[in-house]
């Protein structure tokens, strides 16, 4: 009887765990923001038509519309209002309606009146999330207005990206990077590849042929250069795209526009004559990829504070005159890549298989330029997460690559790979 007493208290204790454990938010393992105000050429924006510049990398989150839309309609019960003009808290009121869908398991955003039991009951509740220590100071005013907003998704996929840690470039600088390059296993290249869809393509060089049957003459396409990519992740519900399109403008215009060829609205750049033949081609483009492509993306952990200084001290008039004493929002996307790295002899495979391919062609879909990526819950319209990468300030550096006093990149090849992975 007593044996299994304790076999039934072991099976609640696992089942308890295993409830803890599911319900808790998606965290990376390094949930240690960076403060914002050390980029000096990356940009915060809570907005979706934010004006995208191409010297800054531009980051959008969703989350702390969220936390003033709670404010809104929570606490001050309509749209908020200052003594005087506050061209920010103009703007987020615009932008309430636009409310884009955060899977609850992700993020969490709140607008808070400061007294002592709130504040104890919300740093209570963030420690237990995100294991973050006094979130909120206790020394503000009572009923100071606290905003805060913390998103931490940490993205993982099926199968390992291969961690590339030789050759990788973005503007000419040597980087980390991940993504399929070496084709061992045709088994893991196959999962790999599954992993990765293409929604449109059009590449820099149009003048090749495919099995020397379809041709594209440079001048005969106006379709713009680049890529269009969806990342497929465990989660279902997220859509992960990466574009290499040149932007629109803002971010609403530029996703706007990513999805147009998504969707394959781009008649106006085709004629009857090319047409068929660039229809013909992106569906034949998965077909090469699994063959002879490579992909490529730079390894980016977006861990940021961003403290939004606009709103400090600002009286809200219709909330019995409280000010804003707190307006925070923390960024954490991971994307997990912990595939095996790849050795130096390998390149030299790789090279010889691609002049052996029998197709004088194969898809190069590396990212080495400014590109944008965005995460979507399938649900919204929009998305919750945006960014625009157009420097290396968020990528991480390559400590494999070392400049020569006459300006080469050298690789310490004794460091390429760790042999204990072979």
């Amino acid at each position: 009887m007593k044996i299994n007493k304790l076999k039934i208290s072991i099976l609640v204790f696992l089942i308890l765990s295993f409830i803890i454990i599911y319900n808790q938010k998606s965290l990376s393992t390094n949930f240690h923001p960076l403060n914002s105000d050390k980029y000096k050429f990356t940009k915060f924006t809570p907005f979706l038509d934010e004006t995208i510049e191409n010297d800054f990398n531009l980051i959008y989150c969703s989350g702390f519309q969220h936390a003033w839309n709670k404010l809104c309609n929570n606490i001050v019960k309509d749209q908020c209002k200052t003594a005087s003009h506050n061209y920010f808290i103009e703007k987020l009121n615009k932008f309430q309606p636009f409310d884009s869908i955060i899977s609850d398991n992700i993020y969490t955003s709140d607008a808070i009146l400061s007294t002592s039991d709130k504040i104890c009951s919300t740093n209570s509740n963030l420690f237990k999330s995100y294991k973050i220590n006094k979130f909120i100071d206790s020394n503000y005013n009572d009923n100071s207005i606290i905003l805060y907003s913390i998103l931490s998704n940490h993205i993982q996929f099926e199968c390992d990206f291969d961690n590339i840690c030789l050759y990788p470039f973005f503007n000419s600088t040597p980087i980390k990077a991940f993504g399929i390059e070496v084709k061992g296993s045709k088994i893991i290249h196959h999962q790999l590849v599954k992993q990765i869809e293409i929604l449109y393509s059009r590449p820099f060089n149009y003048s090749y042929a495919m099995h020397g049957k379809l041709r594209f003459p440079v001048d005969s396409i106006t379709l713009p250069l680049g890529f269009i990519i969806k990342l497929i992740s465990k989660n279902p519900n997220e859509e992960i795209i990466l574009s290499t399109l040149p932007t629109a403008g803002n971010f609403l215009n530029t996703f706007n526009n990513i999805n147009n060829f998504i969707n394959k609205n781009y008649n106006e750049y085709l004629n009857d004559k090319n047409s068929n033949e660039v229809f013909l081609r992106l569906m034949q483009e998965q077909l090469f990829l699994s063959k002879t492509g490579i992909f490529q993306i730079p390894e980016i952990k977006f861990n940021i504070i961003k403290k939004y200084n606009e709103l400090i001290n600002q009286k809200i008039i219709n909330c019995f005159n409280n000010e804003i004493a707190e307006a925070i929002q923390i960024i954490n996307i991971d994307f997990s890549m912990n595939g095996k790295k790849i050795p130096i002899n390998d390149y030299e495979y790789i090279s010889k298989s691609r002049a052996n391919c029998g197709c004088g062609y194969y898809n190069d879909y590396r990212v080495t330029y400014p590109f944008i990526i965005y995460i979507r819950n399938i649900k919204s319209k929009l998305p919750y997460f945006m960014a625009f990468i157009s420097n290396t300030e968020l990528i991480a550096p390559n400590e494999y690559a070392k400049i020569n006093e006459q300006g080469e990149i050298i690789y310490c090849k004794e460091d390429s790979f760790d042999k204990s992975e072979q």
